[in-house]
């Protein structure tokens, strides 16, 4: 943490004074990204993986409890 505030620093100086427009630019968005959180990505999953992922998830939940006494035994 020593090291961030002259690092954040070092961005608010390279936005407004780079010589370069792609250096403002990739000091701006890093600057945005850790003030406001990058934006969200969607995902696509295909349908089929989703039958099998969620008996693969009542095999853990069945596994983390005990399994002899498990939900549904």
């Amino acid at each position: 943490m020593e090291h961030a505030a002259k690092a954040m620093s070092e961005l608010a100086r390279l936005a407004t004074e780079a010589e370069s427009e792609a250096a403002r630019v990739a000091a701006i968005k890093e600057l945005f990204d850790r003030g406001f959180g990058k934006a969200r990505q969607g995902v696509d999953i295909d349908a089929s993986v989703t039958g099998e992922l969620t008996a693969n998830l009542h095999t853990v939940e069945y596994t983390i409890v005990d399994p002899a006494t498990g939900p549904g035994r």
